[in-house]
C-alpha cells in the first residue's frame, strides 16, 4: 500500500508472494465531500464503487476488497510517497508496522 500524497490518492497492490505477479490494483481517492471513490483493476478490467468516508463506510470497502484478495498481515507494507519539492523526486518512506490491536481491526 502506498500513500501517494502529492498525487492524493491511496494505492494497494496484490501479488503472488512466490511470483510476485500482480493480481490487482486499487486506488482510493476522496472525490467529493464525505465521498470516497474506490477503484479496483483485475486482469485488465476496472470497477469502481463511492463510499462516505465515515470509518465504518472505510470498513466495509477495504473488508470487500481483502474477501476478494485475502492477504497475509506478515506480508503487508505500506509507504507514504512523498514530494520535498514540487519539482523534486519522489521519495518513499515506510510506514511502521501495524501492531496487532490494528492488525485486529482495532484502533
Amino acid at each position: 500500500m502506498s500513500f501517494e500524497t502529492a498525487k492524493g490518492f491511496t494505492q494497494f497492490e496484490w501479488a503472488q508472494p512466490q511470483s510476485g505477479r500482480r493480481l490487482a490494483s486499487g486506488w482510493v481517492r476522496c472525490t467529493g465531500s464525505d465521498e470516497l471513490t474506490w477503484s479496483l483493476e483485475v486482469e485488465g478490467r476496472r470497477e469502481a464503487t463511492t463510499s462516505s468516508a465515515q470509518i465504518d463506510s472505510i470498513r466495509a470497502a477495504l473488508t470487500g476488497w481483502l474477501t476478494r484478495f485475502p492477504s497475509d498481515p506478515q506480508q503487508f507494507t505500506a509507504f507514504w510517497v512523498k514530494r520535498p519539492f514540487p519539482d523534486g523526486e519522489p521519495i518513499r518512506e515506510p510506514e511502521r508496522a501495524f501492531g496487532p490491536e490494528e492488525l485486529r481491526g482495532r484502533g
